[in-house]
């Protein structure tokens, strides 16, 4: 850090640290005497440069005192600065600087170089030992939080426009992201501590936009609350409809039950059929007087003992008729109870296959509306009920916010500024840019609005996503992508 304190006694004059370029010095203090006349009408201003020097950027705070400065012995108007130069860094608590020069002016350079009302009280400035205080109480008082330069900021800067043409930041907005942003661009910025200060255009309503903000945020969570309903209500569909497939799988395999015995029932039927036909066969013959004679028996002792023979006959009649009575409720028995059974069977599972069928046609088509209301929201939720993806990210969602309202993708208009940002942020989880312009890509990491401006002029397409780092494990919904014109 050095030091540079330059004003106009009677002529112009300068001390400076001793390590500092004495070109750099002139071309910083130059400006001032160059436009010494309108330095008493600015009042207490802090001018922040960002200065481009041999191949080196550095940045310059330069501190004008409030009091209306005069050269000694008269009352023409004069100025008086302190100037900290830092090489390489740009310092981010500007109102800490503004409030450390401040104090130095009133404990050190009032009654050194000027009196209480601001009129000069030497010749020069060239005094090494108030030089010295100067440097211990900059020194004692510092307070450094800084951040290299960075290809945001621009090498060339009109340092020589009017002060009245510059951008001007209030004590309370100087600590801002917008003001170092606006610093990259202008390379002059002032800073008043006037709480009246119309703020920069950049600055205007920026509380009505963090309303709009906070109730656009809020909208989100309202939507993100009915998204997380949704989903369950997709959930339970998908359970359900696994229970429908468990249900049809199980009344499949009872209809297939069912056949087998169907099948098996009309078997036994052709068997009892046959044997049916086999004992009335048998009957006919007895009934005809063609029957069986009894073991060893010749026709001539059958004629000899008709009454045994007649006996014979009736005692197998009376056999056959038993077998072909028991035989035939059997046949009966079983073969109705086994069709009835069949039948009731087949019709119970086809009636309630039907039923089914329509269970889930209307399943299907509640799953197919709370899909689209999942997509009015502009999410997207892909469901899939046979394959899970087991290490896949979660599925976050993204919030595009233009103009104070949430857009889609496809309506964001590339020539103004837009904020992005994942609905549902997840520890790990970070954004991955390609195509996006350096500068634009810090506004996003910083949660600021961005434009999106190509890296690449050529390429079409600006892909954001927002994952873990594992990019095979990167989630399809967690990916948006602008088309460019």
């Amino acid at each position: 850090m050095e030091i540079i304190i330059h004003g106009k006694p009677n002529a112009g004059s300068q001390k400076s640290s001793g390590n500092i370029d004495k070109g750099l010095v002139e071309n910083i203090t130059g400006v001032f005497f160059a436009r010494s006349g309108q330095m008493h009408a600015l009042g207490e201003t802090l001018f922040v440069d960002a200065r481009f020097w041999k191949g080196s950027w550095y940045s310059v705070y330069t501190y004008t005192p409030s009091a209306n400065v005069h050269e000694k012995g008269s009352n023409r108007n004069s100025y008086f600065c302190i100037s900290i130069v830092i090489k390489g860094k740009y310092e981010l608590l500007i109102s800490g600087i503004y409030k450390m020069l401040r104090k130095v002016y009133n404990n050190v350079a009032v009654g050194t170089y000027l009196d209480g009302k601001g009129k000069y009280i030497v010749d020069n400035l060239g005094d090494d030992a108030s030089f010295t205080k100067i440097e211990e109480e900059i020194n004692h008082g510092f307070v450094n939080l800084e951040e290299d330069f960075d290809s945001g900021f621009q090498q060339v800067f009109n340092h020589d426009k009017e002060f009245d043409q510059c951008k001007t930041y209030s004590l309370d907005d100087c600590d801002s992201i917008a003001f170092i942003n606006d610093l990259r661009v202008e390379g002059r910025i002032l800073v008043k501590d006037d709480k009246e200060i119309s703020k920069d255009s950049s600055l205007k309503g920026i509380n009505e936009y963090i309303e709009k903000l906070k109730t656009a945020e809020q909208t989100i969570q309202d939507k993100d609350e009915e998204i997380e309903q949704l989903k369950n209500a997709i959930n339970a569909q998908k359970e359900a409809k696994h229970s429908s497939k468990c249900k049809i799988n199980k009344l499949k395999d009872d209809l297939t039950a069912a056949n087998n015995a169907k099948e098996t029932a009309e078997a036994n039927n052709e068997k009892y059929i046959e044997a049916f036909n086999g004992i009335a066969s048998i009957l006919n013959n007895i009934n005809g007087g063609h029957g069986y004679a009894e073991c060893g028996q010749s026709q001539t002792e059958r004629k000899a003992s008709p009454t045994k023979g007649r006996q014979l006959h009736l005692l197998n009649t009376g056999l056959l008729a038993v077998m072909l009575i028991v035989m035939v409720l059997s046949l009966f028995k079983g073969c109705s109870a086994s069709q009835d059974h069949t039948q009731e069977d087949v019709s119970s599972v086809i009636e309630e296959n039907k039923k089914l069928k329509q269970q889930l046609s209307q399943k299907s088509e509640e799953l197919d509306k709370l899909k689209k209301a999942v997509e009015q929201f502009g999410y997207t939720y892909e469901m899939d009920i046979d394959n899970e993806k087991g290490d896949m990210d979660q599925d976050c969602g993204f919030s595009i916010i233009q103009g104070s309202r949430c857009v889609r993708a496809e309506d964001v208009d590339v020539t103004t500024d837009v904020t992005l940002f994942p609905t549902r942020r997840i520890d790990g989880y970070n954004f991955y840019c390609d195509n996006l312009e350096s500068s634009e890509k810090r506004k996003l990491l910083n949660g600021e609005p961005f434009r999106l401006r190509p890296s690449d002029n050529n390429n079409k397409e600006i892909v954001i996503s927002y994952r873990s780092s594992s990019q095979e494990n990167a989630n399809p919904n967690n990916k948006i992508v602008f088309k460019l014109n």
